[in-house]
């Protein structure tokens, strides 16, 4: 499926002179960055993706400064607004879940290829090797499926936004008008990161074998040349199918380097999705915290979170909910310190609902510390496992135990992330809860 071109106008363009507070450094860094976006090319390489990511980034950093403007937050808080600004939080939920299917992508197709390698640096022969590939394969058809998905739901998402209607009188309109154009080239962008992570078969048909030719047969010169003009992770795919194919077990080599470099890229495409993912979701809570200064109205505004996928079913996945929640608190917490919230909590009339919240934090903090008890506990049980596989070597029984140790490391740092950030989350409900009986005692 290709990528919808950068240059998308929707019909809520407005002109980058109708940017408000003009005189702003962020106003003209924002309209910088779109057009940046807008006329850059479609991603084709890992470096190509890296450069649209960082540019997001820089983006978001403007979006962040743009939306904690006075003129902005009174913008966003007028009545009239309510509806553009609620599409605003919708879209900015389907953003996080597309997101979240690219680093779920990336992470599949990361663990596929460090098995490979791992295979063939055992060199336990093209048989065993065969099967691992047929089950990386299966993975990225698996990977493949979501992203189409994704796809549609942005072209969905692009097609609403292209018809969505809104006053574009005054900096009213203009405040809303800019963080529509930020959706759309947003969305324009991440349709062509997808389709890089996607690798499109088309793609792949009409252009491997003459990628694995160049790899395999001409100098190593015209080699790196021609690697720098593809898809790294569709290229290292490429060869993988040629060798097996062929089953020329002299080409061993060039496959773990393929593959090294692609497990590279995908590293730096995981670093940039996550730290853009980060600032997506703190935008979204800015602009629910702005638009809505004296009580939050709907509850699903104060949670982007709770709309990211449904059960996680990956540590990466239970990772991302962890970091939006901490998240999610630091903003309570500015919630917490305005007068007028502190002035609701301490009447009398609130006494009895105030409780109720005191005594449900000190039940989330206690399922915390269960969590917290259940990952040291698995710790433990790893490290017990590990004894045996170490004396297993000592006897000369190798058999499979490297695979074995990969997965009891890899249990391990999966257990050590996700204890990291139940502690985050652990210590910021305290404050939280701290700061209420705080306000109460006063």
């Amino acid at each position: 499926m290709a990528a919808s071109p950068l240059n998308v106008q929707p019909s809520v363009h407005a002109r980058s002179n109708s940017l408000p507070s003009r005189e702003h450094p962020m106003a003209s860094q924002i309209d910088e960055n779109l057009n940046r976006l807008r006329a850059s090319q479609s991603a084709s390489t890992s470096s190509s993706v890296g450069d649209k990511l960082n540019c997001l980034q820089d983006l978001y950093d403007y979006v962040d400064m743009f939306l904690q403007l006075p003129h902005t937050q009174q913008a966003l808080a007028q009545e009239q607004q309510r509806k553009p600004v609620d599409e605003l939080l919708d879209g900015f939920l389907l953003l996080l879940d597309v997101c979240g299917t690219a680093k779920d992508a990336l992470l599949l197709t990361k663990e596929g290829t460090q098995e490979l390698q791992s295979i063939l640096r055992r060199r336990r022969g093209l048989e065993g090797l065969s099967n691992e590939v047929r089950k990386y394969f299966t993975s990225r058809k698996a990977a493949r499926k979501a992203i189409c998905k994704a796809l549609k739901n942005l072209k969905h998402m692009e097609n609403k936004l292209t018809t969505s209607s809104f006053s574009k009188d005054g900096e009213t309109g203009a405040v809303i008008g800019t963080l529509k154009q930020v959706e759309a080239v947003i969305i324009s962008v991440l349709e062509s990161i997808l389709t890089f992570i996607s690798g499109p078969e088309a793609e792949l048909k009409s252009s491997r074998w003459s990628l694995v030719s160049k790899l395999l047969h001409q100098k190593r010169v015209m080699c790196e040349e021609a690697e720098q003009n593809t898809n790294e992770i569709a290229y290292a795919e490429a060869v993988l199918r040629s060798f097996i194919k062929s089953g020329n077990t002299k080409h061993v080599e060039n496959v773990q380097n393929e593959l090294q470099n692609s497990e590279m890229c995908i590293r730096d495409l995981e670093e940039g999705l996550e730290s853009f993912f980060r600032r997506l979701i703190k935008a979204r809570v800015t602009l629910a915290f702005k638009a809505t200064p004296l009580c939050f109205r709907n509850r699903r505004q104060l949670e982007p979170v709770e709309g990211i996928g449904g059960v996680s079913t990956s540590s990466s996945s239970i990772g991302h909910k962890l970091n939006g929640l901490q998240d999610l608190h630091e903003c309570v917490d500015m919630f917490l310190q305005l007068p007028l919230t502190q002035q609701a909590l301490v009447q009398e009339q609130h006494r009895k609902c105030t409780e109720e919240l005191l005594d449900e934090s000190l039940m989330i903090l206690d399922v915390c510390s269960i969590a917290k008890d259940a990952l040291i506990s698995k710790t433990n049980e790893t490290a017990n496992a590990e004894a045996p596989l170490h004396s297993l070597i000592k006897s000369g029984n190798i058999k499979h135990i490297e695979y074995e140790q990969n997965q009891l490391q890899k249990s391990e740092l999966c257990i050590q992330d996700l204890e990291e950030g139940l502690d985050g989350l652990f210590k910021r409900l305290i404050k939280a809860r701290v700061t209420v009986l705080n306000i109460l005692n006063c």
